[in-house]
C-alpha cells in the first residue's frame, strides 16, 4: 500500500500479503497495473501467465508451442525468460518456441517461431519492448543476432548477425545518446550500441 512505509522485516511469515504456488520457472515476474505477468514450465508445457497482483489469483495462462524441447543446463528450465509488457501486450520468449505476444487477457496476438538454438544450456536472454518494438538478443553457440520486431503484429523490422559472440544471456538494455535511442547488448569481451531505428552498429 502506498499510505504506509515499506517494512523492514520480510520474511516467509512476516508481512506477507499473500503467498500463492507457481509452476518453476527461472524468470522475474513482470508487473503492469494490478496483474503480475511470468513464464513457468510445467508437464512439458510453457506457459505465459497472469495473476493477480492484488491476491495472487491466477486470471489466465496460455500454452505456448513447440516442436522440440531444446537441450538445458541441469539446474536451469525451459522458461528461464523473463516477460515483457507495455501494459497493453505481454511478450513471453521461450528458445524451444520463439516469441509470443497475447495481450492483457491473455488473448494470442501474433507468434515468431525461432529456436532450438545450438546452445546445451538452453536460451535465457529476455525480451525488452521499447516504444513499437520487441528487442530480442541471442547469443549462442552458432547463430547469434539481435533483432527488432513489431511489437503489433510480429513482423521483424531487422536483424543484426553476432557472429562473433559465443554463448551468452545478457538481456539488451536501452541508452539514450546524443539525443538517439540505442539497444545496448554485452557480449564475450565487449558491449555494441545498436541504432534502435535500423540496428545499424553506432559503436
Amino acid at each position: 500500500r502506498v499510505d504506509k512505509p515499506l517494512p523492514d522485516e520480510v520474511g516467509p511469515d512476516k508481512n506477507v500479503v499473500w503467498k500463492v504456488d507457481v509452476p518453476p520457472g527461472h524468470g522475474s515476474p513482470v508487473i503492469a497495473g494490478d496483474r503480475i505477468f511470468l513464464t513457468a514450465a510445467r508437464d512439458g508445457k510453457l506457459l505465459t501467465l497472469a495473476l493477480d497482483r492484488n491476491n495472487g489469483k491466477t486470471l489466465w495462462e496460455v500454452e505456448a508451442p513447440y516442436e522440440k524441447l531444446e537441450a538445458i543446463h541441469r539446474v536451469g528450465s525451459h522458461a528461464q525468460s523473463s516477460p515483457a509488457t507495455d501494459g497493453e501486450r505481454v511478450v513471453s520468449f521461450f528458445g524451444s518456441s520463439g516469441l509470443h505476444c497475447y495481450d492483457v487477457s491473455g488473448k494470442p496476438l501474433w507468434s515468431h517461431r525461432m529456436g532450438p538454438f545450438n546452445n546445451d544450456f538452453g536460451a535465457g536472454s529476455s525480451p525488452i519492448i521499447v516504444g513499437d518494438r520487441v528487442i530480442l538478443s541471442q547469443d549462442h553457440d552458432t547463430g547469434s543476432f539481435v533483432a527488432a520486431y513489431d511489437k503489433v503484429n510480429g513482423r521483424e523490422l531487422w536483424r543484426m548477425e553476432r557472429a562473433e559472440f559465443a554463448r551468452g544471456y545478457a538481456t539488451p538494455c536501452v541508452w539514450e545518446n546524443d539525443g538517439k535511442k540505442q539497444i545496448v547488448v554485452a557480449g564475450s569481451l565487449r558491449a555494441i550500441g545498436y541504432d534502435l531505428e535500423t540496428g545499424a552498429e553506432a559503436w
